[in-house]
C-alpha cells in the first residue's frame, strides 16, 4: 500500500500527502463509480438503480452482464438471450377478413431478455415479430388449427424454439357470398346466392342490399327485398354476418326493375272508334298509341290507350301485326308484295314512305328505344330504320325460310323464327346472325322475345323454348294454359303474354301468373306509355272488335 500511497502522492495536486486508508477508498469509489465496475453477486443482487454502460459479475450465472438501459436490461457478454417459456395462442377474431385470421401469441421471457421475439405458426409457417409478450400473429387460413413457437434474439444470436402452443382455430367473418339472380315484384325484389364458407364461425344473417337506395332483406335464398320503388332500376349485393363480423359484399346482380302488380292483372276495354274492321297492328310514338285496321285506310290514334279518335292512311293495304314505331313515328307496313310504308307521329298527319324493295314484308320489331328491324317471308333480307321513315336493308339471315316474326330480345340482341325449327340470332344488332336449331318439331314461330338475359320463342301452343346463352341451349317449357298465345311483349320490366282469353305475365320469363280477359281474342299488341307502362292488347274477334288495355 505505501508504494501505492507514494504514487498517489506523486501525481497529486494536493499538498497533503494521503493516508493508506484514503488510497483504498479512492480505489473503491473509482471501481463503483467512475467506471461501471459494480461489482458481482447472483441475479437478485445486481445494482437496484444501475447506469446504462455499468458491468455486473454475475456469480449465479457465471456471466460478466452489461447494463443496456431500461429497454432490454442486463445482457451477457457474449451470451444468447434464453429460451422462452410458457407458450399460450388466443384466436382474435374480430373484424378479421376471411382467410386473414389472427392470433395471439403470450410467452414468458427467460433470464437473459431478447431484444425481440418471433412467434411461428404451424402450419403454414405464418411470422410476427414483436419487442415483448404478445405477438399477434396474421394471416392465417379460416377455419385452420395452429400451433406457435417462440424465439428470443438478442445481439449475440437466437434462441432454441420454445414448446409449442396448444392448438387453436382461426376464425373469421365469412367467405363472401356468391351472387345469383334478382327478380322484380311490386315494389320488391328477390334475390338468390349460393353461401360461401363461414369462416369458421356460424352464419347467422344474410343480408340482400339494393343499390340505389340501400334497402335491405335479410334471410336464407332467396331474399326479398322490399320498399322499392316501382320503375327504378336495382341491382343488389349480397353479405353474410358471423360473430366475428361482416363479409365482403358478393358482386353484383344484373339490373331490374320492380313493376306494379297490375300490369296484364286486369284488362279494360277501351272506347274506340267506330264503324271500323279489326285493328290489326299498333304502336307507341313517344305521345299517342296509334293503330291501322285491316286491309281500309282506317286508323286511330290515343294519349291513353282508352279513348280513341278516328283517322285515315293516305294508302289501304293488308297492315300487318309486324307494324312499328320508333324515332317518334309509326311505321305500318303493307303485307304481301310491295315496298309502301305508312307513317306518322301524331295520328292526324301521315307521309307515305318507301321499303328499299319490294317484298312480302311480314313483320317488324321495336327496341322501345330508336330501332325497328323488319322481316319479308321467304327472303334473308333485314331492313332496318331509325325513323320510321326510311329503310335500308342487308342480306344477313343467311339463306331462306318461312321467316314469320322478329323480335328484340334486349340489348343488342335480336330473333328471328319461321315455321321450321331454325331460328337466327343476333347479339350485335342484327349486323349478323347465327343459326339455332329448336330441339321442338315445326313450329309457327309466332313469338320471340327476351330481357337482354333470356330468349323466348313461342311454338304455336302451350309450349316454347327458353334460351339463356344465345341460342346454344334451349329448354322446352309451357304457358299455363293450352291457349294459344297470340303476341308476348317485354317492357323491359316483365313479359305480358296475351292469347284466347287469357293473358299471362311473368318477370323472368319462366314463371308465370295467368290473367283472366274474358272474350278476348288478342292477336297482337304494343307497350308504350310513359316508362312503357301500358300493354295494348288487339282483340281480333269479329263480334267485339276493340283495342284492350292494361296498365299501372
Amino acid at each position: 500500500m505505501s508504494r501505492i500511497r507514494d504514487i498517489a502522492n506523486l501525481f497529486s495536486g494536493s499538498t497533503d500527502a494521503a493516508t493508506d486508508a484514503e488510497v483504498a477508498s479512492a480505489i473503491s469509489a473509482h471501481n463503483v463509480a467512475g467506471n461501471g465496475h459494480v461489482g458481482r453477486g447472483n441475479t437478485a443482487s445486481r445494482p437496484a438503480s444501475p447506469a446504462a454502460g455499468d458491468m455486473y459479475a454475475n456469480t449465479q450465472t457465471g456471466f460478466i452482464e452489461v447494463y443496456t438501459g431500461a429497454t432490454y436490461g442486463w445482457e451477457q457478454v457474449g451470451g444468447i438471450s434464453s429460451a422462452v417459456t410458457g407458450v399460450t395462442a388466443t384466436n382474435t377474431p374480430t373484424s378479421r377478413a376471411y382467410n386473414n385470421g389472427a392470433a395471439s401469441v403470450a410467452f414468458t421471457p427467460g433470464t437473459v431478455l431478447g431484444r425481440t421475439y418471433t412467434a411461428i405458426s404451424s402450419p403454414g409457417s405464418y411470422t410476427a415479430t414483436a419487442s415483448e409478450s404478445p405477438i399477434v400473429v396474421t394471416g392465417l387460413q379460416s377455419s385452420t388449427q395452429y400451433t406457435y413457437t417462440v424465439t428470443s434474439t438478442n445481439n449475440y444470436g437466437t434462441s432454441s424454439a420454445s414448446s409449442a402452443s396448444s392448438s387453436v382455430t382461426a376464425t373469421t367473418v365469412p367467405q363472401a357470398p356468391t351472387i345469383g339472380t334478382a327478380t322484380a315484384g311490386d315494389a320488391s325484389a328477390t334475390v338468390t346466392y349460393t353461401a360461401g364458407a363461414t369462416g369458421g364461425s356460424a352464419v347467422t344473417t344474410y343480408t340482400a342490399t339494393s343499390s340505389p337506395g340501400g334497402f335491405t332483406g335479410t334471410g336464407s335464398s332467396p331474399i326479398t327485398v322490399s320498399g322499392l320503388t316501382n320503375g327504378t332500376s336495382y341491382t343488389f349485393t349480397v353479405t353474410a354476418t358471423n360473430a366475428n363480423g361482416t363479409s365482403l359484399a358478393s358482386s353484383a346482380t344484373s339490373s331490374v326493375t320492380p313493376i306494379a302488380a297490375g300490369l296484364g292483372t286486369t284488362w279494360f276495354s277501351s272506347s274506340p272508334a267506330t264503324g271500323q274492321n279489326r285493328m290489326k297492328a299498333a304502336g307507341w310514338t313517344g305521345s299517342v298509341f296509334i293503330g291501322v285496321y285491316e286491309s281500309t285506310t282506317a286508323a286511330a290514334y290515343s294519349a291513353d290507350g282508352i279513348t280513341w279518335t278516328n283517322t285515315t292512311t293516305p294508302s289501304s293495304g293488308y297492315w300487318y301485326p309486324g307494324s312499328a314505331s320508333v324515332g317518334g313515328n309509326f311505321s305500318a307496313i303493307v303485307y304481301e308484295i310491295s315496298n309502301t310504308t305508312n307513317y306518322s307521329s301524331n295520328g292526324t298527319t301521315w307521309t307515305v314512305g318507301t321499303m328499299p324493295t319490294q317484298r312480302s314484308w311480314y313483320n317488324s320489331a321495336s327496341n322501345l328505344t330508336g330501332t325497328i328491324k323488319a322481316i319479308p317471308r321467304w327472303d334473308p333480307h333485314v331492313a332496318t330504320s331509325t325513323n320510321g321513315a326510311t329503310y335500308t336493308e342487308a342480306s344477313v339471315l343467311g339463306g331462306t325460310d318461312d321467316w314469320r316474326n322478329i323480335g328484340w330480345c334486349g340489348g343488342t340482341k335480336w330473333v328471328v323464327v319461321g315455321q321450321t325449327t331454325k331460328i337466327m340470332v343476333s347479339t350485335n344488332d342484327a349486323a349478323s346472325f347465327t343459326q339455332r336449331i329448336l330441339p321442338g318439331g315445326s313450329l309457327y314461330g309466332d313469338i320471340s322475345s327476351g330481357d337482354g338475359n333470356i330468349i323466348l320463342v313461342s311454338t304455336g301452343n302451350q309450349t316454347y323454348y327458353t334460351s339463356t346463352d344465345n341460342g346454344a341451349n334451349w329448354t322446352s317449357r309451357s304457358f299455363p294454359t293450352a291457349a294459344y298465345p297470340g303476341d308476348i311483349l317485354w317492357n323491359g320490366k316483365t313479359f305480358v303474354a296475351q292469347g284466347n282469353a287469357f293473358a299471362w305475365t311473368s318477370t323472368d320469363g319462366i314463371t308465370w301468373t295467368q290473367r283472366t280477359a274474358t272474350n278476348i281474342n288478342f292477336y297482337s299488341s304494343a307497350v308504350g306509355g310513359a316508362g312503357n307502362n301500358t300493354f295494348i292488347g288487339l282483340d281480333y274477334s269479329a263480334s267485339n272488335p276493340r283495342p284492350r288495355y292494361s296498365t299501372y
